[in-house]
């Protein structure tokens, strides 16, 4: 939907409407099926906010420089996380309910006010090229034909793209191709693309192992070390603690390369962190406890280096098959489509690590959950190697239709 719409104002300031309505059948619910729509708006305009946001990045960035944008994001989620839950407590202990979903409501109107002044950048680029007609138009010393020499200049957009990952320029067509003119809606054009899948089986994996750890983790310890619910909740902290390093991640992945080397190594550190996770048992050694809390820390880390670069490289292909096809993703470019996809991938994620976490630890035990989740993680590490950042075989980097 936010690809057939010119603006991305709208989805969004749809989206925090949404979510206002939400925080208030919240506030005033007094019945479960309340609570149940509550949710259901809730979740609308998460997918909604942060697909449209994450376009809307791509828009004002260009693929190529947002991967440093894409880092800041990460930790901006993650704070907002972190810092929710604790303002919550603190205002609710002070001031009650009511005071709470004041907060809330402060947040959604500042929000919704800064949506509303957004300037986007096609917009910036039209009214610029209008002031420069303009004025081109009154300076004696040019002639019609020099200032219409100039004005035909006046398009940022057409500029030489480093986001072709070679190094050389992509030059686009007016000759529209097979691809371009083919009637597969956007997502199954996304999807018949295997770079962008193994970029999103990437998503989903990352997604899924974190959740499967959150479900299962803190009863593990509770029972095997006999820690409390704080300290066995902290243990998850360490996971989010090496995102503060994303923004940096992100500035290294816009060169392909060095994006394929952070999926891969990310990925690898993963499955290796898990399979040394096997050994945490049911002693309650100094050791153990030792390596638990390292080894989580070691797959934060590998979820740092892997997330922005997996997210980036989808939005580089995107953005590279557009310029050498113009249209072939309709008005939007196919930008959120493509976000909309990762969404999916990661939403997914969260549902099945959960549930195949609860099982795996009922039939074969916390060691069978890790080793499971370490294969699967080595498997990634290998199609991130081979497909993020460009085929591996393939001495250039190039994002083109017809890929793979």
């Amino acid at each position: 939907m936010a690809d057939r719409i010119e603006s991305r104002r709208a989805p969004l300031l749809a989206g925090l409407l949404t979510m206002t309505a939400s925080t208030l059948l919240y506030c005033f619910s007094i019945s479960p099926y309340m609570l149940a729509v509550a949710r259901a708006l809730q979740g609308t305009s998460a997918v909604l906010i942060w697909v449209v946001g994450l376009a809307l990045l791509v828009d004002t960035m260009g693929a190529a420089d947002s991967g440093y944008a894409m880092g800041w994001t990460t930790v901006a989620w993650c704070l907002g996380s972190t810092i929710g839950p604790f303002t919550g407590g603190v205002v609710y202990d002070l001031a009650g309910h009511y005071a709470v979903f004041g907060v809330a409501f402060a947040v959604l109107g500042f929000d919704i006010f800064l949506r509303d002044i957004l300037i986007e950048r096609r917009d910036a680029e039209k009214w610029n090229a209008q002031v420069k007609t303009q004025s081109y138009g009154t300076m004696a010393d040019d002639s019609p034909s020099e200032a219409a020499s100039r004005d035909t200049k006046v398009v940022p957009d057409t500029a030489p793209d480093a986001s072709a990952d070679d190094g050389t320029a992509v030059t686009s067509t007016s000759t529209p191709t097979s691809s371009q003119s083919s009637h597969l809606p956007v997502a199954l054009q996304l999807l018949l693309n295997v770079r962008i899948l193994a970029n999103l089986f990437g998503a989903f994996a990352l997604s899924c192992s974190i959740c499967a750890l959150e479900t299962v983790l803190p009863l593990y310890t509770q029972r095997v070390f006999n820690w409390s619910p704080t300290l066995s909740g902290a243990c998850l902290t360490v996971l989010s603690g090496p995102i503060i390093i994303d923004p940096f991640i992100g500035k290294l992945a816009a060169s392909p390369k060095k994006r394929k080397v952070l999926a891969g190594l990310g990925f690898a550190l993963g499955s290796v962190a898990f399979f040394a996770l096997t050994a945490v048992t049911e002693s309650a050694t100094v050791v153990r406890k030792s390596l638990l809390w390292g080894m989580l820390g070691v797959v934060g880390l590998g979820y740092s280096l892997t997330a922005t670069p997996v997210m980036l490289d989808i939005s580089t292909v995107v953005e590279a098959n557009e310029k050498r096809c113009p249209g072939i993703y309709g008005p939007g470019k196919g930008v959120a489509t493509s976000f909309a996809l990762y969404n999916v991938a990661t939403a997914s994620g969260s549902l099945v690590g959960p549930a195949v976490a609860g099982w795996e630890k009922q039939t074969i035990g916390w060691t069978g959950l890790c080793m499971s989740l370490g294969i699967v993680f080595a498997i990634t590490a290998a199609t991130a190697t081979l497909f993020c950042g460009g085929w591996i075989g393939q001495k250039e980097s190039v994002e083109s239709v017809e890929e793979h």
